[in-house]
């Protein structure tokens, strides 16, 4: 904090010489640096063009050289000068300094009535010098009146210097800045009545106790306190009646500050409040609610659980509201309905505080309710991957003005969908450190509006113009993609396209940390995308290549599913084959002299013995004509062929199962015909003899269709004298088997 106080500092004093240069001579050149004062043949001082801001600052000096005869500003810091007496300070020309910057050395002393000299000086930096208060005080008797700004800082005293303001009090001073000392206490004593004083910095000092009771009825000016970054626990405020901007950041405060006093605000013109980094847990808003004018409050790296509903509800003016960096909210549910609600908020940071925003726990729709004029929204560093695309919908469906949107590094898995199509006016977008893989095509193509995106740090892969349409990129200014796991494909060639133009500024667009932080994914931080060799001509090519590729494998796919449906019914297109070359008879039942044979049989060789001795030898002595495969086929014919004609010249089918019978693929083919035959004929022309009992893994689909039923005849092949009734039946069914139906 104290550095930062420092680095404020010598900014603030780099401007006013610079702009005080410009407007005193009214030349408007911007100042360059010409050395202008050698010392010991090398140069210790460079001045601006018209020698009027001079800078010698951090040669080692231990004197002030002569400068030249109109130097207005002169800035000697870090230097070695011990003191400030006439003879240090003859080279000083021109006596009608504005601007006298000795901060930074080891001045222990300054000569009485020196700095009475420089009748015209406007501001002074005594920072960073072994210097007493009371030489201070001592050397600024019968000063300029003109004197406007001082710097006392890391001067390591440990009380205000009163005596000094005291010299100073009939001045036109208008800020004092004492920070980064050891300042133990402040408000003890009265101040010194000064009217024109805007602005006091006590920042980074040891203050534990702020009384303003003997303060600001002598300042009736102020509006401007800074008392950041030192240890008060107890403040008085009573009399800041003119106060607009309080830091009491980085204290050791518990509550609120106390600003009403029987609902009169202590500090009726205060519009910013920065309270952050101090020990509040609870929000005491009532001690702030009568602030009517407070238009900035920043709440930051505090303790606070939770934000409660209509916390900021009162505050009539409140135009921005901070909240960043506190851990304590990471619980669940520590964002309640309605907490923002306020018409006049305008710009709302919540940001890196891990909340959770479970839609499940509160409804996400009444977050922002009654915040129909917020323009700039902060999420970034919270948990938003609970929320789903209805939920974002509801959560920024109160907030339709919003310009600024940033959802950086919220473990974002996704670009909600919802967004372009609530949020037409946003102009900047943030979506930077998520784990999106994919832009959605045409995605932003409803952002008519965007300005700024910033897409840096996700896991896109590839970029291509649908997903960056051109009548998008035509009113976007800054693009941030960089440190994306970029595929450096085909793919790949429009957004390559794209960054080449861009390189060359033949567009309005400018590409954040391009070419250096572009590279192409597994790569070893050698291939950048500047680098990556795609041609247009290439990809032309390797896409012909991919579709030959795309078509000759779809084909082999193709053959290899024919070859393997070929395989599956090899049986039943044989047999429709046979069907097409030798127009087989559609009615072979009309007639039954149309048949050759009376019976066709169909067994395994294995079983061939058995069942001829059985069952064939007997039904040729009852006159019937039998077929069977192993025996009657003649020479030269084609077995399947021969079967086929055999079937179609049988009047009935007699199929003998076993294990042998089932594990024979003839056999198969013979029953899978033989119930073909059947369906297209309609009449039911299969004897099913079942001649063992059958494994279970034998027992396929087409025979357990066959002998599901008592229609099968169960012969015993081992004992002849049991199947006698067994033949009996057989012989009833080939007689009377005309006028059975198959099932």
């Amino acid at each position: 904090m104290a550095e930062l106080v420092v680095f404020s500092k010598h900014v603030f004093l780099f401007t006013l010489m610079v702009f005080l240069g410009w407007y005193v001579h009214g030349e408007g050149v911007p100042y360059l640096p010409l050395p202008c004062v050698t010392h010991d043949n090398r140069t210790v001082c460079w001045c601006s063009l018209n020698y009027s801001y001079v800078n010698c600052s951090g040669q080692g000096l231990d004197f002030i050289p002569r400068l030249p005869s109109n130097t207005i500003f002169l800035d000697m810091s870090n230097n070695t000068l011990t003191d400030l007496s006439s003879n240090i300070t003859k080279n000083i020309t021109n006596k009608h300094l504005s601007l006298l910057n000795i901060s930074h050395n080891h001045i222990s002393f300054i000569e009485n009535g020196f700095l009475a000299e420089l009748d015209n000086l406007t501001t002074l930096d005594v920072s960073t010098n072994p210097l007493s208060i009371a030489n201070l005080t001592i050397s600024l008797k019968n000063n300029s009146r003109k004197l406007e700004t001082i710097f006392m800082e890391g001067m390591k005293w440990t009380q205000f210097p009163y005596d000094v303001m005291k010299v100073l009090e009939n001045t036109t001073l208008t800020k004092v800045s004492v920070n980064n000392n050891s300042l133990a206490a402040f408000g003890n004593e009265i101040f010194p009545h000064m009217s024109n004083l805007v602005t006091l910095q006590l920042s980074a000092n040891n203050i534990r106790y702020f009384h303003g009771n003997k303060t600001f009825p002598y300042l009736p000016n102020l509006t401007y306190l800074d008392l950041s970054d030192n240890f008060i626990n107890n403040v008085n405020l009573s009399g800041a009646n003119s106060l607009r901007y309080l830091s009491l950041s980085s204290n050791d405060l518990t509550d609120l500050p106390v600003c009403c006093s029987n609902n009169n605000s202590l500090l009726p013109k205060l519009r910013d409040l920065f309270m952050d980094n101090n020990c509040i847990s609870v929000l005491m808003m009532d001690n702030i609610n009568c602030l009517d004018e407070l238009h900035l409050l920043n709440i930051s790296a505090t303790r606070i659980q939770s934000i409660e509903s209509y916390t900021f509800a009162k505050l009539k003016k409140i135009h921005t509201i901070t909240i960043e960096r506190t851990e304590s909210l990471h619980k669940q549910n520590s964002v309640k309905e309605y907490a923002f609600s306020n018409p006049s908020l305008k710009r709302l940071f919540i940001r890196y505080n891990q909340i959770n925003f479970n839609p499940h726990e509160v409804d996400v729709a009444k977050i922002f309710e009654n915040c129909i004029n917020l323009t700039n929204l902060d999420l970034s560093g919270n948990n938003l991957q609970k929320l789903k695309e209805m939920d974002w919908k509801r959560l920024l469906q109160n907030v339709p003005n919003l310009i600024y949107l940033d959802i950086s590094d919220s473990k974002m898995l996704y670009l909600p969908k919802y967004i372009p199509h609530v949020l037409t006016n946003l102009r900047t977008f943030h979506f930077e450190k998520n784990q999106a893989k994919i832009l959605r095509t045409n995605y932003f193509i409803h952002f008519r509006h965007l300005t700024t995106l910033l897409l840096n740090d996700n896991k896109f892969t590839t970029i291509t113009s649908e997903m960056l349409p051109d009548e998008f990129i035509r009113h976007l200014q800054y693009l941030d993609l960089a440190y994306n796991p970029f595929e450096c494909n085909c793919d790949l060639l429009w957004f390559l396209t794209l960054t080449k133009k861009l390189s060359r500024n033949d567009t309005k667009l400018t590409l954040y940390d391009y070419p250096e932080h572009y590279e192409c994914a597994g790569g070893k931080g050698e291939t950048t995308l500047k680098d990556a060799s795609i041609t247009k001509r290439g990809c032309l090519l390797r896409y012909q290549t991919n579709k030959i590729i795309e078509c000759t494998c779809a084909a082999v796919i193709i053959i290899l599913l024919s070859i393997s449906l070929v395989y599956r019914y090899r049986w039943r297109l044989r047999y429709l084959k046979y069907i097409f070359t030798l127009h087989r008879r559609k009615d072979v039942a009309s007639s039954n002299e149309a048949f050759t044979h009376d019976i066709y049989v169909s067994c395994s060789r294995s079983d061939l013995k058995i069942v001829w001795d059985r069952i064939l030898s007997k039904l040729e002595e009852e006159s019937l004509n039998v077929f069977v495969r192993h025996m009657h086929i003649s020479p030269g014919t084609l077995e399947l062929q021969g079967i086929l004609k055999a079937m179609d010249e049988s009047k009935l089918i007699m199929l003998c199962l076993s294990d042998t019978f089932a594990q024979n693929h003839l056999c198969e083919f013979e029953t899978a015909m033989a119930i073909n035959r059947s369906l297209t004929v309609g009449t039911w022309t299969i004897i099913v003899i079942v001649l063992e009992e059958l494994s279970s893994e034998n027992v396929t689909k087409t025979i357990h269709r066959l002998i599901q039923d008592d229609e099968h005849i169960l012969w015993d092949k081992s004992e002849e004298t049991n199947n006698s009734y067994n033949w009996t039946r057989l012989l009833r069914r080939i007689r009377g088997l005309d006028n059975v139906n198959p099932s």
